[in-house]
């Protein structure tokens, strides 16, 4: 992509499989091909519709982008939660307890150690009784498990 505009490692800035050729009129081109004939038109467009927003994608993006979109659309909607800023092989689950306290639940699937940051407020893992502070990293053993109650 022209500019690399989701500023994703250079490896990861393509698109594949099909390419249409966009030229937005009301939209606006969020990204553009680098191409020598094709670099005139979008890849992807966006365009409001009512009270929302439309996103056109006229080629399949990389996981990387298609990532970065999926994540501009949550945050403008006003989804910002926690849970949505976690990935595969780290999965999060929720659930409150009979005390009606929250419950986190990280778990990992896959082979290496996993490092994410604890987003929630802080809490006390139930398995460790170790402290976990928000905002700080917590690490998670290849197929394992950490379950985190708030305080």
């Amino acid at each position: 992509m022209r500019d690399n505009p989701f500023k994703v490692p250079q490896e990861e800035n393509y698109v594949s499989v099909w390419g249409e050729l966009l030229v937005p009129e009301s939209a606006d081109g969020l990204a553009w091909y680098e191409h020598r004939y094709w670099g005139k038109y979008a890849a992807f467009t966006q365009n409001q519709f009512g009270e929302g927003t439309v996103i056109y994608l006229g080629s399949l993006p990389s996981p990387a982008i298609l990532k970065k979109i999926i994540k501009s659309i949550i945050s403008k909607a006003g989804l910002d939660n926690p849970c949505y800023k976690y990935s595969f092989p780290v999965v999060i689950r929720n659930g409150i307890n009979k005390a009606g306290k929250e419950v986190h639940y990280f778990l990992n699937y896959s082979a290496q150690t996993e490092e994410v940051i604890y987003y929630f407020p802080d809490g006390t893992d139930l398995l460790t009784t170790q402290d976990i502070i928000k905002n700080n990293k917590i690490k998670i053993d290849p197929w394992d498990l950490r379950i985190v109650i708030e305080d």
